[in-house]
């Protein structure tokens, strides 16, 4: 019997609403592997969708967020290639177009 047997689950909830647009959702992620040996875990995760078309009155809700300043989160353009002064969207929606 040969190859491995991976097995993914992700399962997310809207966990807390933002804006009406903007979403964060909590959930688990599990893995396991059969071969070469069985290997399994489950941990916790998060994911943030932010509307970008509403990006800066999102985060004006709240002081926990930020854009290119330090906050709890914090998005920052230089880790989109993005510069001041121009859309977030217009830089950001290239980027991931890109890797998906």
């Amino acid at each position: 019997m040969g190859g491995s047997a991976w097995v993914y689950a992700v399962i997310l909830e809207r966990h807390y609403e933002v804006s009406n647009k903007s979403f964060i959702f909590r959930g688990t992620i599990r893995h396991r592997r059969f071969t070469p040996f069985d290997h399994f875990f489950t941990y916790p995760l998060f994911m943030i969708y932010v509307d970008l078309n509403t990006i800066k009155e999102t985060i004006k809700r709240s002081w926990m967020w930020n854009i290119d300043k330090p906050a709890m989160i914090s998005f920052n353009r230089n880790d989109y290639h993005g510069r001041k002064g121009i859309l977030i969207r217009l830089f950001v929606r290239p980027y991931i177009n890109k890797l998906a």
